[in-house]
């Protein structure tokens, strides 16, 4: 099984749960962003007992029912799945809901052609279909962000730059 199928899983089986895992996954995605913890996960020399240890540690404030699923995929060393699991478990949910609402922001006043080009591409991001209220924020430079309780996609030139400039800074 992939995290796709271990989200459609998590969504289907335990939908109570969903915002719970989202909220500790999120959590755990966060500091699996960072390069150092990405790679020691990723690291086929590093032995599945020391990663366990260091994933307890991490996940010691989580839920039950987040911890159990951690460990679970820990013990058959699927660090794969829960690296990607937070992003498919968001987009998974976003679809069992049907419309997902939140903030389109721009870097200044857009066109209808500007909304329903953005609103297409974040139908294409979140497979469901997007409520929203505009709103202008001139520090994102040009692009755009759209910001959900479920997830943020930030399309703006400001955080391109941003990351370009750790590309380079590497």
């Amino acid at each position: 099984m992939n995290s796709k199928a271990y989200a459609k899983l998590i969504v289907d089986t335990f939908p109570k749960y969903v915002n719970t895992f989202l909220k500790d996954f999120k959590k755990l995605n966060d500091f699996l962003q960072r390069p150092d913890i990405n790679s020691f996960f990723s690291n086929i020399l590093i032995s599945n007992k020391d990663k366990k240890e260091i994933l307890k540690k991490i996940i010691e404030n989580f839920s039950r029912e987040s911890k159990n699923l951690l460990l679970f995929l820990a013990e058959r060393r699927r660090y794969d799945i829960i690296l990607s699991l937070y992003e498919n478990l968001k987009l998974e949910s976003m679809g069992k809901e049907g419309v997902v609402k939140g903030e389109l922001i721009f870097p200044n006043k857009p066109s209808k052609r500007t909304v329903k080009t953005a609103l297409s591409i974040l139908k294409d991001i979140a497979k469901t279909d997007v409520d929203y209220e505009v709103v202008i924020d001139e520090k994102i430079i040009g692009g755009f962000v759209f910001k959900s309780e479920k997830f943020i996609a930030d399309l703006s030139v400001k955080y391109q730059l941003k990351k370009l400039k750790e590309t380079v800074l590497r």
